[in-house]
């Protein structure tokens, strides 16, 4: 019987044997990450799923990453009186992905703190909307002040 696998009536899979190992081991693993002191909530989210997280995080990143490279072309409007479209695109594309780099990196360190660990999603948010914005704009008015028509090099 050691290292088979069976399946109950319900369809659920019994580990034995060899899997008792890496189950106990697994176990071991998210005890240490959560903490003795902790309330456990177990919930189920189905594979493939992550429970809506990215879906608000991307749309908000979204919103603010075109807000903030809009406002970056306004800025050179100002300074050097010329509009750079394609600067606000990639300061756009720049800003979202880089705010959603910033969510998903953010989230993993923040469940291992134990300060943070309940509010985790909130404070990647935070951050990945705060990276979103300051990368957009400083790449949209770095883009469009390089490419500024009169601007010499040297």
């Amino acid at each position: 019987m050691e290292g088979r696998r069976r399946r109950t009536q319900e369809g659920w899979l019994i580990r034995v044997g060899a899997d008792r190992l890496a189950l106990r081991e697994e176990i071991e693993d998210v005890l240490a990450t959560i903490g003795p002191d902790d309330n456990l909530k177990f919930t189920y989210v189905a594979p493939g799923t992550d429970a809506g997280f990215a879906q608000v995080g991307c749309s908000v990143t979204f919103a603010l990453a075109v807000i903030a490279a809009l406002s970056g072309m306004v800025i050179v409007f100002i300074l050097a009186g010329y509009v750079n479209p394609g600067a606000g695109a990639i300061g756009f594309f720049v800003g979202w992905l880089g705010g959603m780099f910033a969510s998903s990196q953010v989230v993993k360190i923040a469940v291992r703190v134990r300060r943070l660990r309940p509010d985790a999603e909130n404070v990647a948010y935070l951050i990945g909307f705060c990276a979103a914005v300051i990368l957009a704009a400083i790449v949209t008015v770095l883009l469009a002040l390089v490419s500024a028509p009169g601007r010499t090099v040297g």
